[in-house]
């Protein structure tokens, strides 16, 4: 991929970072006729982590015309995956099969996903600097207006633009240098070590059936963390130990480096110890540090904010690219819709942030439910599960960890399935009165969600009566049929009712 010979002085979206939540905004608009400049800080393919998707890309994909491409590239085919939470117990499944028209999402080396990407956004229209990195960003009032950038090379320059995407990632140049807005979630300070490794044994599920292709995770013994497994098209296998990081310490204490850490958080996993007992591992272990957090804000007058440089829960169910796409998605068509003269600021400002708020919400909720149970090894915490059960839980979950639930206008998912999802999940962690009360984190779901203590108010695909429309030469929002809203509103009633009985039974 050939870069331009020169940044332009202006453009009218600027697009800051090359990943998959850059290289989509930038696909999405230039494909729509804007013009789109994209500063990427690295060269291209680079080392990423975070390997194993959600069937939401697929749609995605199809849209922008990619999916093709993407499977002509070899990479692993993902129908679900299992998780084993407590030590010596079923795993828990997640079959996308079961539950998503699209049945698979891939398991993918990250830099060459990445760098398909960023070269289709560069053949779509977008001017794409790569070793350019945006050290400032410059406001007009509330509005970011301007940019300074640095290359490789030592040359400096700025540029204007219209509308900014930050899709920094984890630096999150809005959020951490410009608004200072981003909080960090205690609750998730982990911190992950990995490493690859060949002639590994596939996981085998407890019925001896061989899992070629599948995400595999399971808890420690000692409830101190979990470790994930992701096979890829390349022979290798990812995988990965995540401890909180006051254990990550106590660890390093114990062991005195990475390498140490590593091995005795594996020592601590029954099924993935088996999976590599004969194996070799072919890479130097990596670190990657306290990812969980969240903006304040994730959008406003003339900016948005997409994937990391937003927000990151947690690795547990491979949440990375979903929320990136979803927030190119949302970004992207508020901005065409504003370009077009569709919507006013507010409402494309409230839009974004309240349809990423949404998507997070769910997911952390799930997250905390599940490290619960992770962190008690020494009994079952889940809600109404048996030792011999959890995959129950999976089964009532399924429809938000496949991603799906994010991406589709009101009739995409059922909304009582999704309603009695998220009420489980909350029983399941057992902190409805935290909800209410003592939990700051949850004081900040709630606040800047705009839901009530059960979150499964307005769980629909839209947000404030708009949902995206996915039409290319017409992305944008349109507005939810008053039909569809007095569904909505007869669905909640039945799930309303259908909790009372349960209650009282």
């Amino acid at each position: 991929m050939t870069s331009p010979a020169s940044v332009p002085a202006h453009a009218k979206v600027l697009v800051i970072g090359g990943g998959p939540g850059g290289s989509m905004s930038a696909i999405l608009l230039a494909r729509e006729g804007f013009d789109v400049v994209v500063l990427e800080r690295d060269k291209f393919p680079r080392y990423h982590i975070g390997e194993s998707l959600l069937t939401s890309a697929i749609p995605v994909l199809k849209f922008v015309g990619l999916y093709e491409r993407m499977q002509a590239h070899g990479f692993k085919r993902k129908h679900g995956g299992f998780f084993t939470l407590k030590d010596g117990a079923a795993p828990g499944h997640i079959d996308f099969r079961e539950v998503s028209e699209h049945k698979h999402s891939y398991q993918v080396i990250r830099s060459e996903f990445d760098h398909l990407l960023l070269q289709y956004a560069a053949e779509m229209g977008a001017q794409v600097f790569e070793e350019t990195s945006v050290t400032g960003v410059q406001l007009d009032g509330e509005r970011p207006v301007r940019a300074s950038w640095q290359r490789a090379d030592g040359t400096k320059g700025e540029i204007s633009f219209d509308y900014v995407v930050d899709a920094s990632g984890v630096s999150g140049l809005m959020s951490t240098k410009v608004l200072h807005n981003r909080q960090i979630q205690p609750a998730f300070t982990n911190i992950a070590v990995g490493s690859y490794w060949k002639n590994y044994t596939p996981y085998v599920t407890p019925d001896g059936k061989p899992q070629e292709g599948e995400f595999y995770m399971e808890a420690l013994r000692d409830g101190s963390g979990w470790v994930w497994t992701v096979p890829l098209h390349d022979g290798t296998l990812s995988v990965g130990v995540v401890v909180h990081s006051d254990h990550f310490r106590t660890m390093r204490d114990e062991t005195g480096d990475l390498e140490g850490i590593y091995a005795l958080g594996l020592s601590r996993a029954t099924n993935v110890s088996q999976m590599l007992a004969g194996a070799e591992q072919v890479q130097p272990v990596k670190v990657w540090r306290d990812f969980s957090y969240v903006a304040d804000s994730f959008a406003g007058p003339g900016y948005r904010m997409v994937g990391d440089a937003a927000a990151f829960i947690d690795p547990l169910f491979s949440t990375g690219v979903h929320l990136a796409f979803l927030g190119a998605l949302s970004g992207a068509a508020t901005i065409a819709g504003q370009l077009r003269g569709e919507l006013d600021d507010a409402t494309a400002i409230e839009f974004h942030d309240q349809c990423i708020r949404k998507a997070y919400v769910r997911f952390a909720v799930i997250v905390s439910g599940m490290y619960k149970q992770i962190h008690r090894q020494d009994e079952v915490v889940l809600y109404g599960i048996g030792k011999q059960d959890f995959q129950h839980a999976f089964g009532v979950i399924l429809p938000l960890v496949s991603g799906r639930a994010d991406l589709g206008t009101t009739d995409e998912v059922e909304q009582t399935t999704i309603g009695k999802a998220v009420d489980f999940t909350i029983d399941m962690m057992n902190e409805r009165a935290q909800l209410q009360t003592d939990n700051p984190a949850a004081k900040l779901y709630i606040e800047k969600a705009g839901v009530h203590e059960d979150l499964t108010a307005d769980m629909s695909g839209a947000v404030g009566g708009r949902y995206i429309r996915l039409e290319r030469g017409r992305l944008g929002l349109s507005e939810v049929e008053a039909q569809s809203l007095e569904e909505l509103e007869r669905s909640t009633q039945q799930m309303a009712s259908e909790l009372v009985d349960a209650a009282q039974s």
